[in-house]
């Protein structure tokens, strides 16, 4: 699949130019599968008429069809996000699928703004979607649970280290104390038949517990500096070309 000529087609049909794109599931985790749809995510400016009408610029796109799932964000939405510290803004800069870099928006955000996402308001994120899916795993034994489950808890334990520089599985577990490769090659094996053994389940939820032990009490002290608004709204103007 060109994903490119995907690209290029919504731009000409939405009236809209892409900034940013990447691969966000299972491909850049590591984890697809020859079947594997493509989670494409996408940032993208609108005509600056769209930002100055009385109405509300259009802040999403979503296109889900025939192995693709794509969702684009107006780059004032993302701005706007990438202030609180979002953490899918997160993983996108740490994507290593990219399929589009406008030169001025990336180089910032990459350089300047995705370096200074609080880690506190990230590793609280990773902490909640961990326990969630957890509970969800235990409640309904289906693998993506114990899958996203691993995956948050290796993004919590390497956010609070300091040491996240990859969303890939087999990446963050060779970084990881507690989870190993092994770990890795047996889940995206089991994920594969959709299923999991009683003992690699056991044995994976026993680990997200010592992770989320480990880290719990040291989530306070994090660092809570955010990307600055003024900074965002500089970039936004150039973006759009004005003054």
């Amino acid at each position: 699949m060109n994903v490119l000529d995907v690209l290029s087609t919504i731009e000409k049909e939405q009236n809209i130019r892409i900034l940013f794109a990447c691969e966000a599931g299972s491909r850049a985790y590591g984890m697809s599968q020859v079947d594997s749809d493509y989670d494409i995510r996408f940032i993208y400016i609108q005509p600056i008429k769209s930002y100055l009408s009385l109405g509300n610029a259009k802040e999403t796109y979503t296109l889900i069809k025939g192995g693709l799932d794509i969702q684009g964000w107006d780059i004032r939405k993302a701005l706007l996000l990438a202030h609180k510290s979002n953490a899918s803004l997160f993983e996108w800069a740490l994507s290593s699928i990219p399929y589009v870099r406008d030169d001025l928006f990336s180089s910032y955000f990459l350089e300047e703004v995705y370096p200074s996402f609080s880690i506190k308001v990230l590793a609280y994120h990773y902490l909640s979607l961990t326990t969630k899916n957890v509970a969800q795993f235990k409640e309904k034994q289906k693998i993506n649970f114990l899958y996203h489950a691993v995956r948050c808890a290796l993004m919590l334990e390497l956010l609070v280290e300091q040491k996240v520089t990859s969303i890939q599985l087999a990446q963050l577990t060779k970084q990881s104390n507690y989870f190993s490769e092994s770990d890795y090659c047996l889940l995206k094996q089991w994920k594969q038949q959709g299923a999991v053994s009683n003992e690699l389940a056991s044995s994976l939820l026993q680990k997200i517990i010592q992770v989320i032990e480990a880290t719990s009490p040291q989530l306070q002290g994090l660092i809570t500096s955010k990307p600055h608004i003024k900074a965002l709204e500089k970039l936004f103007h150039e973006l759009l070309e004005v003054d």
